[in-house]
């Protein structure tokens, strides 16, 4: 009995674990979704697409005027690309897609 009182009473003068993270600014387990690894093969080809036209667009101001018939040819993308990330064409015109809308489209507004 008198061991767990004082274990109680130690507990007490412990800092509370929520004031605690309240106090921490920076959240250790908090990672950036760009940065974070990716759990599909689709995934992986999105973060790489992304990657790509970033450049492409700080190397060229015209890439985010681009229509996406004009991204697509830009980014340059064949058919060793489809191998090497083993999607089908339908899969990989998606990922494209999505990366239009993220680098060029919002770039717009």
């Amino acid at each position: 009995m008198a061991s767990t009182s004082k274990s109680l009473a130690q507990m007490n003068k412990s800092p509370d674990v929520g004031q605690a993270t309240k106090k921490r600014k920076s959240c250790p387990l908090c990672i950036p979704w760009d940065q974070m690894k990716p759990r599909t093969v689709y995934e992986k080809a999105v973060q790489d697409f992304t990657e790509t036209a970033q450049q492409l667009a700080r190397l060229n101001q015209h890439f985010l005027q681009a229509s996406f018939a004009e991204f697509e040819m830009l980014m340059g993308l064949d058919d060793e690309v489809l191998k090497r990330y083993g999607l089908p064409k339908p899969t990989v015109e998606r990922a494209l897609l999505e990366v239009y809308q993220t680098v060029v489209l919002d770039q717009r507004r």
